[in-house]
């Protein structure tokens, strides 16, 4: 199947397919839709195994220069294909396959054309049809034995071959009027042309944007917190049944499996868990997990997943693996998503849906606020077994606590923060154990707003000759989590980062038990 972009929609068309064992074509001539994507993500957005892939120059040259490549042919490692196309115009195209890199000139340029719209997909689909012919060719001959999943190796020559027959059509076709016959053309205005080619200012752009929807986020939160929480049933089967497994069930293996946002409240009921029923209880990343052998532990495995929407494809995946038993902690609607997980084999008897799906308006925006702090305080809520209107009260007076504390820090230590967060700094961030959920949000706020980088350090693995780089190669800025159950090395550690480093914040939490990470 061809594919003009990879926006979300497209992209779990993608998923099905692959399922499938179809093949997958992607033609990409504009770069407004990267604009605002951070690159972890946009990275993420691109990267799959392709049939072939088509590139119009000035995305090309986007990518390689987002992605601080330094030539096409590391493209290759986000487009995993064997033929990737290059078209610079109606002058030539650049092809790059397994062991070749050829550039191709055009010896039948137009230059009375009306309209080069269409040219670019049809040259794209000669190539696709000149593939698949060979490649039927090959299986009914003497190379039955070839991968399925590879594309035919070309030679030069039959690639020229193409690429002539090609511009004999798109000859014709902008001669006349492009793809558009029949349809007002509309001319891209100056803005729109200087946002399409502006990549050295994207990046400020970017920044701006992400900080404004962050605060924006901030300012909703309060009204977001209330309604989920207002809105989740405690007398719900799913909750009671992993409260009770945990009272119960000394025995039984747990692991808290999110990412992204989610690794957060993954973290944060890890810790709580631990804390509170002494189980056997660890993190993963999703594919952390289904990279992870459990089959001397699955029949006494239990799963807590946390997934905004319940479905993501990797979520899906382990939920099609081997467990004890399964709980997603989700915005999503619960029926909503068992018709889903049905959809997609997943045996929901095994499942246990904990949704906090709400009335409020969606949280929109590239960083999870709601979706971090919902699920803690429900797991909270749960393990802690408090009522949700107790809960609410709790971090309304924690909220409010938290800003008033911050916003003076802010004030009192404007100038020192002016000098300490310029642009390109590094930050370390020190944390321990009890800290690390934190440490998380903290890291994920700092690096996904694309404004500073940040590296952790757990405090007493930074004693084993890590202090080097602090005083070797020191960071702008050092963030040190503190909290009242800091040991005899923890206040060492804090006395010689006070003499060492730069611009040191200690972040301390007021109390002792989980309110104090919360």
């Amino acid at each position: 199947m061809y594919f003009g972009n990879v926006s979300k929609s497209f992209r779990e068309i993608m998923y099905m397919i692959e399922e499938k064992e179809g093949k997958i074509c992607l033609d990409l001539g504009h770069i407004a839709a990267f604009r605002y994507v951070l690159v972890p993500d946009l990275k993420e957005m691109l990267t799959r195994k392709y049939y072939m892939v088509n590139l119009n120059v000035k995305v090309a040259n986007y990518l390689v220069k987002r992605f601080g490549y330094t030539d096409y042919k590391e493209l290759k490692q986000i487009f995993l294909t064997d033929i990737l196309i290059i078209t610079k115009g109606k002058e030539e195209i650049e092809i790059i396959g397994k062991d070749y890199d050829y550039i191709l000139k055009n010896n039948n340029i137009n230059y009375n054309e009306k309209d080069p719209t269409g040219a670019g997909d049809l040259l794209f689909s000669h190539y696709i049809v000149a593939n698949i012919i060979k490649n039927n060719k090959m299986e009914n001959g003497e190379n039955i034995a070839k991968n399925k999943g590879d594309n035919v190796i070309f030679t030069k020559q039959e690639l020229e071959e193409i690429y002539d027959n090609a511009n004999r059509e798109i000859y014709n076709l902008v001669s006349k009027l492009g793809a558009r016959i029949g349809v007002e053309v509309k001319k891209p205005n100056e803005e729109f042309l200087k946002n399409e080619n502006n990549i050295d200012g994207e990046e400020k752009i970017a920044k701006e944007r992400n900080i404004h929807k962050l605060k924006n986020a901030i300012e909703k939160l309060e009204e977001r917190v209330k309604s989920a929480l207002l809105n989740y049933n405690e007398k719900a089967e799913a909750g009671l049944e992993l409260l009770k497994d945990l009272e119960s069930n000394k025995k039984q293996k747990y692991i808290c499996i999110g990412s992204g946002g989610s690794s957060i409240p993954s973290e944060y009921t890890k810790t709580i868990i631990n804390n509170t029923f002494g189980v056997d209880i660890q993190t993963m990343f999703p594919k952390e997990y289904l990279e992870t052998n459990t089959e001397k532990y699955m029949d006494y495995l239990n799963i807590i997943c946390f997934s905004y929407s319940g479905s993501s494809p990797e979520i899906v995946q382990l939920l099609n693996g081997k467990y004890n038993n399964a709980y997603i902690v989700t915005k999503a609607n619960e029926e909503d998503l068992k018709i889903s997980l049905k959809e997609n084999n997943v045996d929901i008897s095994k499942v246990r849906i904990i949704s906090y799906n709400n009335e409020s308006s969606k949280e929109r925006g590239f960083l999870s606020i709601e979706g971090i702090i919902v699920p803690a305080l429900i797991m909270h809520m749960l393990i802690k077994n408090i009522k949700k209107e107790e809960m609410l009260k709790v971090f309304k007076e924690q909220f409010e606590k938290q800003r008033e504390k911050v916003g003076k820090y802010f004030i009192e230590n404007n100038e020192e923060l002016k000098k300490a967060f310029k642009k390109n700094n590094i930050i370390d961030i020190y944390y321990d154990n009890y800290t690390k959920p934190i440490m998380c949000d903290l890291e994920s706020k700092i690096v996904e707003t694309g404004i500073f980088r940040c590296t952790i350090h757990e405090k007493k693995n930074f004693s084993h000759g890590r202090f080097i780089t602090l005083e070797k190669y020191p960071s702008d800025v050092q963030i040190y989590l503190k909290s009242k159950r800091d040991t005899k090395y923890d206040n060492e550690l804090l006395k010689y980062l006070k003499i060492y480093s730069k611009n040191l914040i200690i972040l301390e939490s007021d109390e002792e038990n989980d309110n104090g990470i919360l």
